[in-house]
């Protein structure tokens, strides 16, 4: 998918072109856009407050910063892949970034499960599955590429919105490695 924000503070409209086999119809969305039909992320809109001065929306930038927006959509909701997750982490030692896939189902309810039990996974660290397959790379770009358009890879990322995570997080743990800090995974 192709996205234009130009005119977009004007209009207070992002315009989506779809990728070319799905041209046959343009999307319009507003800038305050729902995200897998569950909620809503804060970008400006003419009636948010930090957009006006003086009672009347201007053109200026809004005050919302990048930790604002950044912090805002880490807590979206978004549909988990069926294919699987990674937990990703950064090895110093060896000056590469590691990708480890493991596999999951998800139930009606959007839950990741065990594929074996089908229970659901708990978020407390409790949790300790095998893992399905390993990928590393020196960078971000490497490692996307192994997972995204390799064999090796193939049918471990179903998602867009999950390859999209993935490339933001192969960035985020890419610049750790350069400057030594510590990764943790958003």
């Amino acid at each position: 998918i192709l996205m234009t924000a130009a005119s977009a503070a004007a209009s207070s409209v992002l315009r989506v072109t779809p990728a070319p086999a799905l041209r046959h119809r343009a999307l319009v969305c507003p800038l305050r856009a729902v995200v897998a039909g569950k909620g809503s992320y804060p970008l400006p809109v003419e009636d948010d407050e930090r957009t006006k001065r003086g009672g009347a929306a201007e053109s200026a930038p809004p005050t919302f910063s990048r930790r604002e927006i950044d912090d805002e959509l880490s807590n979206r909701w978004i549909d988990l892949d069926p294919a699987g997750y990674y937990l990703i982490s950064v090895d110093h030692d060896r000056g590469v970034i590691r990708a480890a896939h493991f596999l999951n189902v998800i139930d009606k309810e959007g839950r990741a499960c065990d594929p074996m039990t089908g229970e659901v996974i708990p978020c407390d660290g409790s949790y300790k599955p095998a893992v399905h397959k390993t990928f590393s790379g020196r960078t971000a770009k490497e490692l996307s590429v192994k997972i995204l358009e390799s064999e090796e890879g193939e049918g471990t990322v179903t998602m867009l919105v999950h390859a999209n995570y993935l490339g933001r997080e192969f960035q985020r743990a890419e610049a750790c490695l350069v400057s030594g800090d510590k990764y943790v995974q958003d």
